[in-house]
């Protein structure tokens, strides 16, 4: 036990780091993804990029050759406890130290739930604890002391130590974190612990605590991390679980974790930290690393307060179980066994100058609710998915494609990879991988072709990849079209899930009393029948759904078919109800079409007195699968 330890409080002056906090933070706003996701996404990313290296005996050669270990990256998230407040107070609160006093003590409590992000098998934060001109292999100060430079120079790395880190303080309600890393240096081990704080709303901007000291570059005093041993002890004070004998890796502290704004659900009700923590970020790793989860690359663990939290197989959810049969395909294609097609798989290239630029593979799939599509709405839609990533497999974005409602009935998810060896002539191996990742923007959520390159790559790629999906996806007409509408309906409105043979908006079954599916008089002369034509038009901003049935008119001569009503019904699992409230699906109007044009007919009754087309026009303001009655009679002119 450590006891009357105290931080020295370094507030940030002109010539520390490289921007102020304001410039860092504000890089991340903009983006479409959620502070969740950005930081497990930096966070994880920095933590593959220091994975060890160990030599392995390949069975076949019998030589040693290097491969990366297993990253191991646990989420910890849990409250303080009195022992632990105590001790920081104490150990934070030197009389100097006024910016912790005032702007960070008063909001730390036994209520806020605190997240420690960790990683082991990695080489931890290497190089000089403390401030350096230096640029190479110096991890610890360019994380702690710096902003906005960029990893070393042909990194092939896909996170950086510049702008991205400011998701850590970002998620902290405090905007402070608390660094805890352990190197191996030769064949000693050493822990190295420090606070920071990057905050907008201060004048300053940012601070560090540690232990003040000159440095060698021109004597500028700065905060230096506490070492071990003495670090190992103040962690675990602080709450940390300490680094054990061998262990190398790093743990940071988000101190009061909370994203920006208020987090809400669908129905509107905020979202606790403690609900994000266990369903929310469980979601989002598999969302982001199926592949590596798969491929035991990553093993990640999420706890609360030192509970277990249950992480999803990607095999057993969808679509993450399509994504992974058609990278097993790209790879398989990557590795000569299996050979490129015009269908499934292609090896895409740039043709002047010829260069290959990478693979793409598709897997067909009959659509259904994604598991997570109330919380990624990426997924929620039925329209076909592509993951584009880089080649050493890290998932920078999915991007989906529209084919139009006529095609809900199929979809496909697909996966691009670039190819990380190839290269013109005139340029060194690995140069298209290096295209696209000089062409991620400084979140890491998307490329964007800039050009400081001559060759538009990410054109050609994109415009590929759509031809692969449309060749995949789009459905080719058959006799009978209408034995697609329940399918598309359901893919289009249906959260209530049934199988797709049910009677949906007009599909083949038929409801008792007078379904829309073959409607006639008792006479049964004059008729109304489907054509299974169905046209679905969606506002993307505001969700409002319009469905437009269409129906046959017969009508014989001398005779005359009068509508009195048209009811929802509403076909759920376990029965189905008439919505006379038009909560689900109200009529909005209808047309007919004759030779001579077409025109709008009023509300009820309704009279058709020749044959004609009728589209019956419907507002469907909940998802929901229905179907149609009709109240109608035959009378003479």
């Amino acid at each position: 036990m450590i006891t009357n330890f105290r931080f020295d409080e370094d507030l940030f002056h002109r010539g520390k780091g490289t921007i102020n906090a304001s410039g860092a933070l504000n890089t991340l706003n903009g983006t479409s993804f959620n502070d969740t996701e950005i930081l497990l996404r930096e966070a994880i990313q920095n933590s593959f990029d220091a994975r060890e290296v160990q030599l392995v005996l390949n069975a076949e050669t019998q030589k040693k050759e290097k491969k990366y270990k297993i990253l191991d990256f646990k989420i910890r998230a849990f409250h303080f406890t009195n022992k632990n407040l105590l001790f920081i107070r104490n150990a934070f609160g030197n009389a100097n130290n006024k910016y912790f006093y005032n702007n960070i003590a008063p909001f730390l409590s036994e209520k806020n739930i605190n997240i420690e992000l960790s990683d082991l098998n990695t080489t931890g934060l290497i190089g000089i604890p403390g401030l350096t001109d230096q640029k190479i292999h110096q991890n610890f100060a360019n994380f702690v002391y710096y902003t906005g430079d960029s990893k070393e120079e042909g990194s092939v790395s896909g996170g950086s130590y510049g702008f991205g880190k400011a998701a850590y303080y970002l998620y902290s309600n405090v905007r402070t974190i608390i660094v805890y890393s352990r190197i191996k240096n030769n064949t000693e081990y050493q822990s190295r612990l420090i606070s920071i704080s990057m905050d907008e709303r201060i004048e300053n901007g940012r601070c560090w605590w540690g232990i003040k000291k000159k440095s060698n570059n021109g004597g500028e005093i700065f905060a230096a991390p506490v070492l071990s041993p003495e670090a190992d002890d103040i962690a675990k004070e602080i709450g940390f679980v300490p680094f054990k004998n061998e262990e190398s890796g790093t743990r940071i502290l988000i101190l009061n974790a909370k994203p920006r704004g208020i987090v809400t659900y669908e129905n509107g009700n905020p979202k606790s930290i403690d609900d994000i923590v266990k369903y929310d970020i469980p979601a989002y790793l598999v969302h982001w690393y199926w592949n590596k989860i798969i491929a035991k690359k990553i093993i990640f663990s999420v706890e609360y307060d030192g509970r277990p939290i249950e992480i999803d197989n990607p095999l057993e959810v969808y679509p993450y179980d399509q994504f992974f049969k058609a990278y097993k395909r790209l790879q398989s294609i990557k590795r000569g066994e299996t050979k490129s097609d015009s269908k499934r798989g292609i090896i895409i290239y740039f043709e002047k100058p010829k260069v290959s630029l990478g693979i793409a593979c598709i897997e067909k799939a009959i659509p259904k609710k994604p598991k997570y599509a109330n919380l990624i709405k990426t997924l929620d839609t039925n329209q076909p998915l592509v993951v584009f990533m880089r080649g050493i497999g890290n998932i920078v974005y999915y991007n989906n494609y529209s084919l139009g409602s006529e095609n809900i009935g199929k979809t496909c998810y697909g996966v691009f990879a670039c190819d990380t060896k190839s290269h013109t002539e005139t340029e060194q191996p690995g140069e298209i991988d290096r295209y696209f990742r000089g062409i991620e923007n400084q979140t890491h959520t998307k490329w964007e072709h800039n050009n400081k390159y001559h060759w538009n790559y990410l054109k050609r790629v994109e415009t590929a990849v759509e031809t692969l999906v449309r060749n995949n996806c789009i459905i080719e007409d058959t006799d009978d079209p209408a034995a697609n509408i329940s399918i598309m309906i359901q893919r289009t409105l249906g959260k209530k899930l049934l199988p797709y043979h049910h009677a949906i908006g007009g599909a083949k079954k038929e409801l008792q009393n007078n379904s829309v599916g073959v409607i006639r008089a008792n006479n049964k002369k004059s008729s109304i029948e489907k054509t299974g034509k169905v046209l679905i038009n969606i506002d993307e901003k505001t969700g409002l759904k319009i469905i437009s049935i269409q129906c046959k008119i017969n009508v014989q001569k001398n005779k005359k078919i009068v509508i009195k009503s048209i009811i929802p019904i509403i076909i759920t699992p376990d029965g189905s109800f008439r919505d006379e409230e038009k909560s689900y699906v109200s009529i909005v109007g209808s047309i007919v079409v004759y030779k001579d044009g077409q025109y709008s007919l009023p509300f009820f009754p309704l009279e058709h007195s020749f044959p004609n087309v009728w589209f019956i026009n419907l507002e469907c303001k909940k998802n929901c699968i229905f179907d149609l009655k009709f109240d109608f009679e035959e009378q003479d002119v």
